[in-house]
C-alpha cells in the first residue's frame, strides 16, 4: 500500500537545541538513574555545538531528498532517535584532541545514514509495522519505496565519505556494509526454523549492529590522528558498545511493553530472530524450543504461560549480566586513552547503553 503521507515529524525537529540526547536523558530519568541522567545532561552541554551541527546535517540531507522514491528515506530521517552512533564518532575524535573537522563531520553523519538505511531494509524484510512508536515507512509508502530509500541513503553515505576522507576509510565503510548485508542474509536464511546458537547470534549482531559502531569510532580516531593502538582501542570500544546495545534491545523485546519499546512486543521471536535472552532460556529449559517453533513456524500466539516459563529461566538477569560484561570490556579498551571530558562522556554513553530499561 502506498500513500503520499508526509513524514510525521516537522522539519523544525532538526532546528532544535541539541535535542539529540533527550531520548537517552528521558530514559535514564524514567528508570530512576538520576546520576546517569545528569551525566548525559553534561554531555549535551559539552558537545552542544557538534550535536547541533549533526542535527543540521541530518536536516539538510532530509530536505535534499525530493523525489517520490525518497519519501521513505525522508520519513526515517525525520524520526527522532538517540543518534548514539554519530555521537560515538564525535567523542572518539574529541578524545584525540580534534573537534568536528569536515572529514569527521561526514563520518558521523554517514553512521546515522547507514543506520537509517538498515532500518528501512529491516522493516521490509521483517514486515514491520511500527518503528520508534510510529508507523513504518513501508506501510506509509510501500516496500519498494522503502528499499529504494535505504539504497539512496547508503549511496549518499558512501559518496560523502569518499569525497571527504581517504580511500582507506571509504574501503573500510564498504567492508562494513558488506558485513552488514551478510549478517542480514544469515538471519534471513535461518528465519522460520528457530535454532538457538550463541555463535550464530554473535555473528549476526556483530554484522547488523556492532560493525557500524566499530567503523565509526575507529574512523573518528584515525581521522583525528590517533596512533594505531588507540585506533584499535576505539574500534574495540565501538564493537563492545554495539554488542551491548543489541543485547539490551533483545532484553527489552522480551521485558518491555510495546509503548515503551516503540515497536511490537516480542517482535523478534515472531519474526524468527535469535535473541540472547531466548537463547539462554532455551539452554535452561530445552522444552521451550518446540514452543518457540510453534510461534515462529506456525504462527501460534505467545500465551501468558509461555511468557512466564521464559522469564522463570532467569534469562533476563543473565542477559543483563552479559550486557554489563560487554560494557566492562568497552571500558577496559577505553582505559588505554587519555583522561578528559571526552573520555568521561564516552564512559557515560557506555553506562547508558548497558543500563537502558533497567
Amino acid at each position: 500500500m502506498t500513500t503520499s503521507t508526509a513524514p510525521v515529524q516537522p522539519k523544525s525537529y532538526f532546528e532544535s537545541d541539541a535535542e539529540v540526547l533527550r531520548p537517552m536523558i528521558t530514559s535514564a530519568d524514567r528508570v530512576g538513574l538520576a546520576e546517569l541522567g545528569q551525566r548525559l545532561v553534561d554531555i549535551r552541554a559539552f558537545m552542544q555545538d557538534d550535536l547541533n551541527t549533526l542535527e543540521a546535517d541530518i536536516g539538510d540531507t532530509w530536505t535534499e531528498l525530493k523525489t517520490r522514491s525518497d519519501e521513505a528515506a525522508r520519513h526515517i530521517l525525520s524520526l527522532p532517535g538517540k543518534r548514539i552512533r554519530p555521537l560515538c564518532v564525535l567523542l572518539a575524535a574529541r578524545m584525540n584532541g580534534v573537534t568536528m573537522t569536515p572529514a569527521i563531520r561526514v563520518v558521523s553523519l554517514a553512521c546515522e545514514l547507514v543506520h537509517a538505511a538498515t532500518l528501512l531494509h529491516d522493516d521490509v524484510l521483517d514486515e514491520g509495522t511500527e518503528r520508534r512508536g510510529l508507523t513504518t515507512a513501508r506501510i506509509l509508502f510501500g516496500n519498494s519505496a522503502s528499499v529504494l530509500g535505504g539504497d539512496h541513503l547508503l549511496v549518499n553515505a558512501l559518496r560523502r565519505v569518499n569525497g571527504a576522507t581517504n580511500p582507506e576509510v571509504t574501503q573500510s565503510l564498504l567492508d562494513c556494509i558488506a558485513v552488514m548485508v551478510e549478517a542480514e542474509a544469515i538471519q534471513l536464511d535461518r528465519r522460520g526454523v528457530f535454532e538457538p546458537s550463541r555463535e550464530v547470534y554473535n555473528e549476526v549482531i556483530y554484522g547488523k549492529t556492532a560493525s557500524i559502531f566499530e567503523w565509526g569510532m575507529a574512523s573518528g580516531a584515525k581521522l583525528a590522528g590517533a596512533t594505531p593502538e588507540i585506533v584499535d582501542a576505539m574500534g574495540t570500544v565501538g564493537l563492545k558498545i554495539g554488542m551491548a546495545f543489541q543485547v539490551v534491545d533483545d532484553i527489552l523485546d522480551v521485558s518491555a511493553d510495546a509503548h515503551t519499546l516503540g515497536k511490537n512486543e516480542w517482535a523478534d521471536l515472531k519474526d524468527g530472530k535469535l535473541t540472547w535472552p531466548l537463547i539462554i532460556a532455551c539452554e535452561r529449559d530445552p522444552s521451550l524450543i518446540k514452543d518457540f517453533r510453534k510461534v515462529v513456524i506456525h504462527g501460534h500466539e505467545l500465551g501468558p504461560g509461555l511468557r512466564e516459563r521464559v522469564l522463570a529461566t532467569g534469562c533476563i538477569i543473565d542477559s543483563r549480566r552479559y550486557a554489563k560484561q560487554l560494557g566492562d570490556e568497552a571500558k577496559q579498551a577505553l582505559s588505554k586513552c587519555l583522561d578528559g571530558q571526552a573520555k568521561d562522556a564516552l564512559d557515560a554513553v557506555i553506562d547508558t547503553v548497558v543500563r537502558r530499561g533497567s
